[in-house]
């Protein structure tokens, strides 16, 4: 991958378990977020000069899925057990704070967070009832639609 900082290409498989790494995600500081597609649940971090870390995975949750990167180099992922999933914000400065989605049954999956900690998503309560949320700091969960027999499809929030 192109290092912007140093003006060099990056080998981003030299640093995980295998040679098939990807970039999923780049935010504005031209810092990479990817993973490895054949070590399962293996994600990273590329940011300043080059500079690489794993994304640990939730403790108790054998499965991880991320996809989110701010500005803030905040990565939001998605960590299930098999029946269950919650997701939660890493970063190299806090580490992992899990977001609680206890109001919704089988779980959430975020869509996108601004960099004021915000994240639009899909949420799921009993049955097959589908909501898409705003999370905020400030105000936790709060649904912003429901349509009989239909998923929600959240974008994104701006920032």
């Amino acid at each position: 991958m192109w290092e912007p900082d140093t003006a060099r290409l990056v080998d981003v498989s030299a640093a995980h378990c295998s040679t098939n790494a990807v970039g999923l995600v780049i935010n504005d500081l031209d810092h990479i977020m990817g993973k490895d597609y054949y070590c399962p649940d293996t994600y990273w971090l590329i940011g300043e000069n080059g500079s690489r870390v794993q994304i640990p995975p939730l403790p108790g949750y054998p499965h991880m899925g991320a996809g989110i990167l701010n500005n803030l180099d905040q990565v939001v992922a998605t960590a299930w057990d098999g029946v269950h999933s919650v997701h939660y914000v890493w970063s190299r400065e806090s580490g992992s704070e899990v977001i609680d989605p206890a109001q919704y049954a089988q779980g959430v999956y975020p869509y996108d967070m601004n960099d004021n900690g915000w994240m639009t998503g899909l949420a799921y309560g009993d049955g097959d009832q589908c909501v898409t949320y705003v999370w905020s700091p400030e105000n936790g969960y709060q649904d912003l639609c429901y349509v009989p027999g239909m998923d929600g499809d959240p974008i994104g929030v701006s920032g």
